[in-house]
């Protein structure tokens, strides 16, 4: 299953892939981070964020993303 994230301005971001490996990506179709619980790291393990029920927060606790059921709320 896909999980669709938008911005603020409600533009498509990113998609999370929980059918093959828990990975993002992006529209272009390249992997940019992981999901490992809820924390979501980079590529080369820097802890970058995390998920909770639909919204991507940053390191500093700010909404980056969200996913379209959050989006119509």
């Amino acid at each position: 299953m896909e999980t669709t994230f938008y911005n603020k301005t409600g533009k498509p971001q990113i998609y999370l892939s929980t059918d093959y490996d828990n990975s993002f990506y992006t529209w272009e179709g390249h992997a940019v981070a992981y999901l490992h619980e809820d924390k979501i790291y980079g590529w080369r393990g820097k802890h970058i964020g995390w998920y909770c029920e639909g919204i991507i927060y940053d390191l500093k606790g700010y909404r980056v993303a969200v996913s379209y059921t959050h989006l119509r709320a």
